[in-house]
């Protein structure tokens, strides 16, 4: 796939990663690899670190001291759509018969991730934390649990935030004990795969660079350097190639790869 200057190659067998690899980079192509076969030999993948900024004012940002906090909340709802979607299994699919399952299991983790996005630096918003968030939920005797009292504390300062707002409606959903642990349950499930090491270390951090496809070739291309300013960051040019090398016998990863292009809102 060519996207502007941008190449993105998906690879099974990383035959065209060795037999075009050289030839691209003495063209000045930049190199970039996502390998779920060999994933010590990969570069990193954080689909957390391309949740966009909310257009906001920027003097309005610059008074509330907030410009970290401002995201598009809807891209938040768009991984985790993403991320559902590729993530179907037998186990998954018996427990989501009803859609009733699916959406409660969809609000509980989309609280997770605004509270992820909103409470912690950005070197521990990954997959890593929102698993021990999960973790927190687990209820002590008196039907209460670390999650609920790190969610009231948010919420009494912010009230109306969005991930304050989806907790509630995931307490509302999930009010008999059994029903929170069906919920809990399958989204433990559908995140099992970041708990393995390897992918973990895969995901924690991010070096894919992936907004710089599309951009044009030249550093100095003044389109570049206008975006470069409206995003407030440095953003290189576009002529880098992504080679996604999967293992044809086994799809268990793949759907780090159909997320891949999440940042596009690309689905499949």
């Amino acid at each position: 796939m060519l996207i502007g200057n941008t190449l993105i190659i998906t690879d099974p067998k990383s035959e065209l990663l060795r037999d075009c690899g050289y030839s691209l980079k003495k063209k000045g192509y930049d190199i970039k690899v996502l390998n779920l076969d060999d994933k010590a030999n990969s570069n990193h993948y954080n689909p957390l670190v391309y949740i966009r900024k909310a257009n906001v004012d920027s003097f309005d940002n610059v008074l509330q001291k907030e410009v970290d906090k401002d995201i598009q909340e809807d891209d938040v709802m768009t991984l985790i759509n993403t991320l559902m979607v590729n993530t179907k299994s037998e186990n998954i699919d018996s427990v989501n018969g009803d859609p009733f399952w699916e959406k409660a299991e969809m609000i509980y983790l989309q609280a997770l991730f605004y509270y992820t996005l909103r409470h912690y630096e950005k070197r521990h918003q990954n997959f890593t934390t929102i698993l021990k968030l999960i973790r927190l939920s687990k209820p002590d005797d008196s039907g209460r649990s670390i999650l609920d009292e790190l969610f009231d504390k948010w919420a009494m300062k912010e009230p109306e935030a969005i991930g304050v707002k989806q907790y509630k409606h995931f307490k509302v959903a999930a009010a008999a004990p059994k029903m929170m642990s069906t919920i809990i349950m399958v989204a433990t499930a559908r995140l099992a795969t970041f708990n393995i090491q390897e992918v973990a270390n895969l995901t924690d951090v991010d070096d894919m660079e992936l907004e710089r496809i599309g951009m044009p070739a030249d550093d100095n291309d003044p389109l570049l350097k206008e975006i470069s300013e409206k995003a407030g960051k440095k953003i290189k040019n576009g002529k880098v190639a992504y080679f996604i090398i999967t293992k044809p016998s086994d799809s268990t990863f793949n759907f780090l790869r159909k997320s891949f292009l999440y940042p596009n809102f690309c689905t499949n």
